[in-house]
């Protein structure tokens, strides 16, 4: 590829316009859920490293039936990004090791040498039918998604024991005084089929950024997609294939670049954004003891239902993340400021995997998404 332009805002929906090319060159009739995904990679969410606050990619999980696009989607923006790309097809007899590697024993030396793993060495990861795995092995990704740091054990060949390892996560490139780090977790759940699989640990769903599903395509792209030839069976040469448009670096140059060029929601003029924000978070969450100054936006119906289906809304984590989900939708709306109806929109993809609900919510069919509903229905604006 060619050497990095200089970031500007035009650089930026440049490389969005080519990105969103070639997913729809692969996938038709779900435009929607690959502007989300695009919008992912280029958001930064802060993380901690060291005593300072650096910038990472937000965790992404899509979660929709089978044969909707989830795989395909996500392995689309992987492949036209210039990175290490891994697949990992969760497994029930799936190991911690089979992520971040194992020790492996040399004859010829008579020790042990640590293999990296996957998720040591790739800058975007898809952890496919992410619930298929067991719990054990989940926990293992619960500091990668956060600390963007891999804890795994291996043999010591000079002390004669197993010790913790730490491997700090992928940088851009290998060069032994880089500091930029990359690393993208995208994970696929299927929301209905429940053999041979195990629930997402609420630990691990706090840490994801945003969870969205995919909807069925509009009858004519459906249409389209029996129309549309994406293999030539006579020159497969010929058939449609994924071009790589941006890079890392750029990747990480535009993170930045919108973080710069979108106010801190703190700082503008008009305090709406933000005072809304505050009250999607506190009206999310159930009667507790700091009710004095907390839920005074909630009318009475809305305290009522949150009362008596939820039993943990979002936790002051997910500030950090609504507002990065914001800040690059507000972007690409062409604006450098967050608005009301850029937080009313991101709500519905950052909040409702972070509530839990209370058995007699599962009794009388009410899921996440209606809590989130209720929540964007009753809560008044600012």
């Amino acid at each position: 590829m060619a050497p990095t332009e200089e970031v500007t805002r035009d650089f930026c929906f440049d490389r969005y316009a080519k990105l969103q090319k070639e997913y729809r060159t692969m996938l038709i009739g779900i435009d929607e859920t690959g502007d989300r995904l695009i919008r992912d990679v280029l958001t930064g969410v802060p993380y901690s490293e060291n005593g300072r606050k650096r910038i990472g990619k937000p965790p992404t999980l899509l979660m929709a039936a089978p044969g909707f696009g989830k795989t395909d989607s996500a392995v689309t923006i992987a492949s036209a990004i210039d990175g290490r790309f891994s697949f990992i097809p969760f497994h029930p007899e799936m190991k911690v090791s089979d992520l971040l590697g194992a020790d492996i024993y040399d004859p010829a030396s008579g020790s042990f040498y640590f293999a990296e793993g996957p998720v040591c060495t790739s800058h975007i990861v898809l952890a496919d039918e992410i619930s298929r795995g067991h719990p054990k092995t989940q926990a293992c990704l619960l500091q990668v998604m956060e600390e963007r740091v891999a804890i795994g054990s291996r043999m010591d060949s000079v002390l004669k024991r197993i010790v913790s390892k730490i491997t700090r996560l992928v940088r851009i490139t290998d060069e032994p005084d880089e500091v930029r780090q990359i690393q993208w977790i995208i994970a696929t759940g299927n929301p209905f089929e429940q053999e041979g699989t195990y629930p997402i640990p609420e630990a691990q769903l706090d840490r994801f950024t945003t969870c969205y599903g995919i909807d069925a395509p509009g009858r004519e792209d459906e249409k389209k997609i029996r129309l549309t030839s994406v293999y030539d069976p006579n020159d497969e040469r010929n058939s449609p294939k994924v071009q790589k448009v941006t890079t890392l670096k750029e990747i990480y140059d535009m993170t930045n670049f919108i973080i710069r060029y979108v106010r801190p929601i703190n700082q503008l003029p008009d305090d709406s954004a933000n005072e809304l924000l505050q009250r999607y978070m506190e009206n999310s969450r159930p009667k507790g003891k700091s009710d004095g100054e907390r839920r005074v936006s909630a009318p009475s119906e809305l305290r009522d239902f949150v009362d008596n289906y939820v039993k943990a809304g979002l936790s002051p984590r997910a500030n950090f993340h609504f507002e990065a989900a914001s800040r690059t939708l507000a972007f690409f709306r062409e604006r450098n400021y967050i608005s009301v109806d850029d937080i009313k929109d991101v709500a519905r993809l950052v909040m409702a995997h972070r509530i839990m609900l209370k058995p007699l919510a599962k009794g009388r069919g009410v899921k996440q998404q209606d809590v989130v509903e209720e929540i964007l229905r009753l809560t008044p604006l600012p």
